[in-house]
């Protein structure tokens, strides 16, 4: 993925089971989408492990697989890191 350098960036890391991750996400670039107007729209971007779920949006979907998920976890079990 190569990112815009001419316009705002939104990226989204949206994984695992809870469903409400997603409809938060979801409810996060509605919220966008209604209240930017359309020559300050960033770029948005989703990495997620439920790509399926984001068909259809007007974002860039990044699958992420549970090796990917694992190797950024780490020893630690820490995601976020």
């Amino acid at each position: 993925m190569s990112v815009s350098q001419d316009k705002n960036n939104l990226v989204y890391l949206v994984y695992g089971r809870d469903e409400n991750y997603r409809w938060e996400a979801k409810f996060s670039i509605l919220s966008v989408l209604r209240c930017t107007s359309s020559d300050a729209m960033p770029s948005i971007s989703v990495y997620t492990d439920e790509p399926e779920s984001f068909a259809g949006w007007p974002v860039e979907v990044l699958a992420l697989d549970q090796p990917t998920l694992d190797e950024w976890t780490g020893q630690q079990g820490y995601l976020h890191r």
